[in-house]
């Protein structure tokens, strides 16, 4: 039987905030999703479907949309880029995102699809497959007011340094393709080095009649056309641009522009919250939008009590543990943090699960220094307690009393104040998604600076 720090070090491991699900075995079902619903539109064999999926940065996008290229690789030829770690690890400014412009995803896309055909599928692109989008890559270093073109763009290079999953039906495509389900490429990632500038602040954001943008945009279809023709539909999903804060970004890429609903295949992209919040959502052209919102762990009506979002998150728990072998003393590896404690972490994580993993990881750290095969409560409340103090910093008096307007209205709505947008960016208020969208502070707050309301009369809870 394995000792009490090894079940420490396994959950440890197991429980990285910062990885997504990547093992199908570890993905729980969350009832209100709307990732069934995308996953059965992108199977109809009839028209193109775009999504784009909205939530809190952490509530579990990246592990659903993951899903949905599992499940729908059985009948595509599936692209998943991470544009978020490849701002993040290729490019080395995670900031440059925020400044992200329509025909930098486009190319980054037209890379991605380039980088899996080859890479994952084993297809030999010829030299004229690939020549309108070095071309058109190669327009965007030329100097302002120069047409003639820039420098010539390695396409390879900067393929090689991108990270995307990709995966198809077993047997339809040639080489790596015998190997089912969806797969990472471009581990090599980490040694190449991105050296096409995008990103960068202050540069004139180009509309879409712009002869360069579409000039991009015609490209990149043609990749996308290629793979349709010669293979299976293409499932195209992008997943990082969730993480845009600049308004003006968000509206370049999404209302005011259709180019990222122009591309010839099924097509599914995070986007921001914000889209939702300040009634965007309707003025987006071409796509679906959907929300993924955090797991319910409060009630609406009786804050007081537990939501079914517990039960969700407890799930998560389980799936990751279930087959670790139990320590001395243990009849399972689960019970090494009591289901009280569980509930209790993840009523504290506000429903995101990113916050819910991370505080399974704290309490991990934390048993294997107290060498202990159960977690004692001493422990969870430190781990509590930490992260309660993180998200206590910068809150004002103004923001105190936002916080608790939201918690005493019935209808748990927004106020109409500017300092509501830097509380929703900073997750001090979380929406939840069962019935009509409601707002709540985050539980760590109502611990001790924003007190819950009274208890009603003849609550049992």
């Amino acid at each position: 039987m394995p000792e009490p720090k090894d079940i420490w070090e396994a959950l440890y491991r197991r429980f990285d905030p910062d990885e997504p699900a990547h093992k199908g075995q570890w993905r729980a079902d969350r009832r209100w999703s709307p990732i069934p619903s995308i996953s059965a539109g992108l199977k109809r064999p009839f028209g193109e479907k775009r999504y784009l999926v909205m939530g809190t940065v952490g509530t579990g996008k990246t592990t659903e949309l993951l899903r949905v290229a599992e499940e729908r690789s059985e009948d595509h030829v599936v692209v998943f880029l991470d544009l978020w770690r490849h701002f993040e690890e290729g490019v080395g400014d995670p900031n440059a995102l925020q400044h992200v412009q329509t025909w930098e995803v486009l190319l980054l896309i037209g890379l991605a699809v380039y980088r899996a055909a080859e890479a994952r599928f084993g297809h030999v692109w010829s030299k004229d497959d690939l020549r309108d989008l070095e071309r058109a890559a190669a327009r965007f270093t030329a100097p302002q007011g120069d047409t003639s073109g820039g420098a010539s763009v390695d396409l390879a290079r900067l393929a090689s340094s991108l990270l995307v999953f990709a995966g198809g039906p077993v047997g339809v495509l040639a080489g790596a393709a015998a190997e089912a389900g969806v797969k990472a490429i471009g581990e090599v990632a980490r040694s190449s080095r991105w050296d096409f500038k995008i990103g960068v602040s202050g540069r004139k954001s180009l509309p879409d009649q712009d002869e360069r943008v579409q000039e991009m945009l015609g490209a990149v279809n043609m990749l996308i056309g290629t793979i349709q023709h010669q293979y299976r539909r293409l499932l195209l999903l992008v997943d990082g641009l969730d993480r845009i804060k600049v308004a003006e970004t968000t509206r370049s890429l999404f209302v005011e522009s259709t180019v990222l609903g122009s591309l010839s295949c099924a097509t599914v992209l995070t986007a921001p919250l914000v889209l939702r919040r300040k009634g965007l959502a309707a003025q987006v052209r071409r796509f679906e939008p959907k929300v993924l919102a955090n797991a319910p762990v409060i009630d609406r009506h009786d804050p007081h009590r537990e939501g079914d979002g517990i039960d969700f998150l407890l799930d998560v728990f389980r799936r990751r543990v279930e087959d670790l072998a139990a320590p001395t003393g243990l009849s399972r590896a689960a019970d090494c943090i009591s289901e009280p404690h569980l509930r209790h972490l993840a009523w504290c994580s506000g429903g995101r699960a990113r916050d819910f993993v991370r505080f399974v990881r704290m309490v991990a750290e934390r048993a294997w220094d107290h060498g202990a095969a159960v977690a004692p409560q001493e422990i969870v409340n430190d781990a509590i307690d930490e992260r309660r103090n993180v998200m206590e910093m910068g809150l004002n008096k103004r923001h105190i009393e936002l916080l608790i307007e939201v918690m005493q209205d019935p209808e748990r709505l927004l106020p109409d104040d500017e300092a509501i947008e830097a509380l929703l960016e900073q997750w001090c208020l979380l929406p939840y998604p069962n019935g009509s969208e409601w707002y709540f502070p985050h539980p760590l707050l109502t611990l001790r600076r924003v007190q819950l309301p009274p208890r009603k009369a003849g609550s049992t809870a």
